[in-house]
């Protein structure tokens, strides 16, 4: 983040950190199927938001649900321990979260 040379550095690193926080409890604006599933998400991240998608995992014969490593696991990390083809299971992970029962931390 760049900065004015008359405001304070800290000061900026603090409203940037703020408006984070900020954005993070901001409901996401539906701009499409499932806006925010990416390959990117962990799978406690998107077990949590989405328990409907643990029966696309459980299909596709991913042990994620109760696994240790899904709080560090990527969606793509795990699809390439499994030898499940990421693009197919994130269309399976898109179809079955689009009927809008995502579950929101109470922030």
């Amino acid at each position: 983040m760049q900065t004015r040379p008359d405001t304070d550095p800290d000061a900026a690193t603090a409203d940037t950190a703020a408006g984070d926080a900020a954005a993070c409890r901001r409901p996401a604006r539906a701009t499409g199927p499932a806006p925010l599933l990416s390959a990117d998400l962990t799978m406690e991240q998107l077990m949590r938001r989405w328990p409907g998608a643990v029966a696309v995992l459980t299909a596709w014969r991913m042990a994620c649900p109760g696994c240790p490593m899904a709080p560090f696991m990527t969606i793509d990390e795990a699809a390439r321990a499994y030898g499940v083809p990421a693009d197919r299971l994130l269309d399976d992970l898109h179809r079955s979260v689009t009927d809008g029962r995502e579950v929101r931390d109470a922030v």
